[in-house]
């Protein structure tokens, strides 16, 4: 087994000769070919496997020469490391995953004895590790870039400063390169590998929160001209951009970043402008596409429909927050209706209620819409135990109902009642 280091290597000779020099095949002579040199050297050695480390950064020139080397020695393995697939005909690609939990916390505590060798943590540090590892989202080198900090900080303190992730994680490690050195680094470098429509979508995906479909990518990234397949593929054989189907609706693929990932297109797209126009497509997105869901949960596909909802829970807090804030009164309505099958699942949160009020304090928008959020606010307050507050709420849905229309008052969309007359109760009438 032979590991060469490729980190430095940006053209097919420079490859070549980073592996002769490997295996002691000595410098080249004449005009001799590297590439064809190597290839013929390595077809008079036996059976091995050849570890080509970090290819990434010349993709093109690695394909050439591996080619070349697999036809003039087809005996040798190959184990290339790359950020990006190779996209060759008799590759076989392995995703790295992310550490498991009880991995990573083992990670952490091994890097933080070689900034304290006696560090033992007890049950509370453990917690707490636990949660910056999962917040980390099990990245190896984010956990040892923490871990690096535990000379001058805790477990506590690390975790209450996660929030500037970038500023933690950085500066803590010399005699490595910079793309191992900081967590910003270490995206930056695979940033600067991709084309000018790659980093486009990038910077606009930094919108959605929780995951998205690809019919959300075209609904709300400006790709101008790129067709959305090629450039979610690109994003995703780079190792930006990750997939998945979720175990509740196995038949959808999500994509979706790490959150660090995330955090630096963000930043990206404050550089670049129109964070605010995009903001305003992926709520719009949101209220038009995910309202109609909503009001089918009580039909006999609304299981399905309460659980993409739940998937896309993250995108909708989010788009409310932007609407209310742009005093977008009926998009932001929509989207807090669409929320509310998801919040019958998870509990009447604070949050939901707050949001809630500021639609209702603001007004405007249709009356039916204005009824509903009273009608939800109502219910949570009663489910809460305020009945004063909900009876008042209800009431008044009731009565703004009673202006839309007859038709309006019966739906289910409403979900006012009264109480029926006694001469209804008894049959007359």
């Amino acid at each position: 087994v032979w590991f060469v280091d490729l980190a430095d290597a940006q053209t097919a000779d420079a490859m070549a000769n980073a592996v002769a020099s490997a295996l002691s095949l000595g410098p080249p002579t004449g005009d001799d070919n590297s590439t064809d040199r190597v290839g013929y050297a390595l077809n008079s050695r036996r059976r091995m496997l050849v570890i080509l480390d970090n290819v990434e950064q010349a993709l093109l020139a690695a394909c050439e020469v591996i080619t070349t080397w697999r036809q003039r020695a087809p005996q040798i393995a190959f184990l290339v490391t790359s950020r990006e697939r190779l996209r060759l005909p008799d590759e076989v690609v392995v995703d790295l995953p992310p550490l498991d939990p009880e991995d990573a916390v083992d990670l952490f505590v091994d890097r933080a004895r070689k900034t304290r060798p006696d560090y033992t943590p007890d049950d509370a540090e453990r917690d707490d590790i636990s949660e910056i590892v999962r917040q980390l989202e099990g990245l190896p080198l984010a956990i040892e870039l923490a871990a690096a900090r535990m000379g001058v900080l805790t477990p506590a303190g690390l975790l209450q400063r996660l929030t500037r992730r970038f500023q933690l994680l950085g500066n803590v490690r010399r005699g490595t390169t910079g793309r191992q050195a900081t967590l910003w680094g270490a995206i930056e470098w695979s940033w600067d590998l991709l084309s000018a429509e790659e980093q486009a979508a990038m910077r606009q995906c930094a919108v959605f929160r929780g995951g998205f479909s690809l019919d959300a990518l075209e609904a709300v990234v400006a790709l101008d001209g790129a067709w959305a397949p090629d450039v979610v593929q690109g994003l995703r054989d780079k190792s930006l951009l990750r997939s998945w189907s979720p175990l509740e609706l196995p038949s959808e693929l999500r994509f979706g970043f790490y959150e660090s990932i995330r955090e630096f297109a963000d930043r990206m797209l404050d550089d670049h402008g129109g964070k605010r126009e995009l903001r305003d497509r992926h709520a719009q997105w949101c209220a038009e596409n995910l309202l109609p869901v909503a009001e089918q949960v009580h039909t006999p596909d609304g299981l399905k429909r309460r659980k993409l909802l739940e998937l896309e829970a993250d995108n909708l807090l989010a788009a409310a927050h932007h609407s209310l804030e742009m005093s977008e009164r009926e998009v932001s309505q929509r989207i807090l209706l669409a929320l509310e099958p998801v919040l019958a699942l998870r509990g009447a949160g604070g949050e939901y209620r707050e949001l809630l009020s500021r639609a209702i304090e603001a007004g405007g928008g249709e009356t039916v819409l204005m009824a509903r959020l009273l009608r939800v606010r109502g219910q949570l307050d009663r489910t809460r135990g305020r009945a004063t507050e909900a009876q008042g709420d209800l009431t008044q849905a009731y009565e703004l109902a009673q202006r839309a229309g007859p038709r309006r008052v019966r739906s289910r969309r409403v979900g006012v009642t009264r109480k029926a007359p006694p001469a209804c109760r008894r049959g007359g009438g």
